[in-house]
C-alpha cells in the first residue's frame, strides 16, 4: 500500500503539477496550504513555524489514526530548508519528531530538482532569485541526508511528466 506522500523542493520544478497529476493517477487526496504563497512574502515569518507547531503535529495523528493518504504539496520539510535559507528561526528538536513519525507511518517524500537555476525567476516573490533557488536546493539536499524518511530525487530538467510520474510511480513500488 502506498503511504502518503510530500513533494518539496525549491520552488519552480513543478511541484504542484507533478503532485496534481499523481494524485489523480493514484485516486489519492492532494492538499496545499492555500495560503502558502500569500504568506511567505509577508511580514508573519512566524506562520510556518507555528504550522509545523501545531498543524503539522496534529496532521500527524490524524494520519495515524486514520490511515489516510494524502499527497501533500509541502509540509515539514520546508521548514527544514527555508529557515536556514531566509535566517528564520526554527525548531529542529520538533521537526525531528514530526520526521520521526512521518517515517513510521512510511511517508515518502519526492523532491523535484534541476541541474541548474540559471534563467528561473519567480513571478510573485522578488527574493526567488537563481541564487536563492541554489541555496534551497543545496537545504533539501541536506534535508535528504536528515530525514528518516525514504525520499527521491526527482530531476526535472526535461519537464517531462510523463518520465517523471512513470520514476516516481518506479519508485514508490520498489
Amino acid at each position: 500500500m502506498i503511504s502518503s506522500i510530500i513533494f518539496e523542493g525549491p520552488d519552480m520544478c513543478g511541484k504542484t503539477h507533478i503532485a496534481r497529476a499523481l494524485a489523480s493517477i493514484l485516486h489519492i487526496p492532494y492538499f496545499k496550504n492555500a495560503r502558502e504563497r500569500e504568506v511567505f512574502g509577508s511580514e508573519d515569518t512566524r506562520y510556518f513555524a507555528t504550522a509545523s507547531q501545531y498543524v503539522d503535529t496534529y496532521m500527524v495523528s490524524f494520519l495515524r489514526d486514520t490511515q489516510t493518504r494524502v499527497i501533500f504539496d509541502r509540509n515539514y520539510p520546508s521548514q527544514f530548508v527555508y529557515p536556514r535559507v531566509f535566517g528564520r528561526d526554527h525548531d529542529l528538536d520538533l521537526l525531528r519528531r514530526i520526521d520521526d513519525a512521518h517515517a513510521e507511518l512510511g511517508t515518502r517524500i519526492v523532491i523535484p530538482v534541476r541541474s541548474t537555476y540559471h534563467d528561473l525567476h519567480d513571478d510573485v516573490h522578488d527574493c526567488i532569485i537563481p541564487t536563492t533557488l541554489e541555496l534551497l536546493d543545496a537545504g533539501y539536499r541536506d534535508f535528504v541526508e536528515w530525514t528518516k524518511c525514504r525520499t527521491l530525487l526527482l530531476n526535472v530538467d526535461d519537464e517531462d511528466i510523463d518520465r517523471e510520474l512513470a520514476d516516481i510511480l518506479a519508485w514508490l513500488s520498489s
